[in-house]
């Protein structure tokens, strides 16, 4: 069977002023060039690794982004809405650009648990004791847990991976996996060091700092003891594996 077709990952974006969304061409081995082909006022694009650019909303209107692989372009239609007001939802990865503005946080309590999940309405979700990993980064190996939800069993499934992560706004490495993995997004009390989250269906994310965000994930686990976590990651891409326990 040939390989996927060659396309973006979305052919039409709406966002809301300030939201950051990530746009991936997918299935592409060459090269790839961004433009804004319309509406630079209104959006501005950063690469995010090799295949993807974040798509920051700046204004209200209308823009088109073209990605050009091997002779072929392919577009997404960007539409801009002024925020609602009061509202401080958003969808994203991070907690700032790389000038570092920083994104709202929703006005929303959520407690939070050092060995739990956090949940928007407070309660815990218990954490699976079979399905727990190993993190490791360079020469540093990190015990980890991951949650009882069909996000994080889909991952244990597919372990072992090697992934080659990559950075985004020093305190996050992220890899776009294959396929999508089932979603059960909300927003968190705040991110910590060390936790594993889902990101849209299919873009897995190592937090490396602690920090409070409005953005929506979908929470896979955690590593236990992440001290040293940043120092093994670095500042760059990095090749993490992830693999379960009994593989010690």
């Amino acid at each position: 069977m040939t390989a996927g077709k060659t396309g973006l990952s979305s052919s039409n974006l709406t966002m809301s002023v300030n939201q950051k969304k990530h746009l991936k061409l997918r299935s592409s081995s060459g090269k790839i060039t961004w433009k804004i082909l319309s509406g630079k006022k209104n959006i501005s694009i950063k690469n995010s690794g090799n295949k993807a650019v974040v798509v920051t909303a700046k204004k209200k209107g209308t823009a088109v982004i073209q990605a050009k692989s091997s002779g072929k372009n392919y577009s997404c239609r960007v539409t801009v809405k002024n925020r609602k007001s009061g509202s401080g939802q958003q969808t994203g990865s991070g907690p700032q650009d790389s000038g570092g503005q920083q994104r709202q946080e929703e006005n929303r309590t959520v407690e939070k648990s050092d060995t739990g999940q956090q949940t928007p309405d407070g309660k815990q979700k218990k954490e699976k004791a079979e399905m727990r990993i190993v993190i490791r980064a360079g020469s540093r190996s990190f015990p980890a847990v991951l949650y009882d939800n069909e996000a994080a069993a889909a991952v244990w499934e597919k372990l072992p991976l090697v992934l080659d992560m990559s950075e985004l706004n020093g305190n996050e490495k992220y890899y776009y996996m294959d396929e999508a993995l089932p979603v059960d997004a909300s927003v968190p009390a705040n991110i910590r060091e060390g936790d594993l989250m889902l990101y849209g269906s299919d873009c897995l994310v190592l937090f490396y700092k602690d920090f409070s965000t409005s953005y929506r994930y979908t929470s896979l686990g955690r590593a236990e003891n992440p001290s040293g976590l940043a120092e093994a990651l670095g500042t760059g891409g990095v090749k993490v594996m992830f693999e379960r326990m009994d593989c010690e």
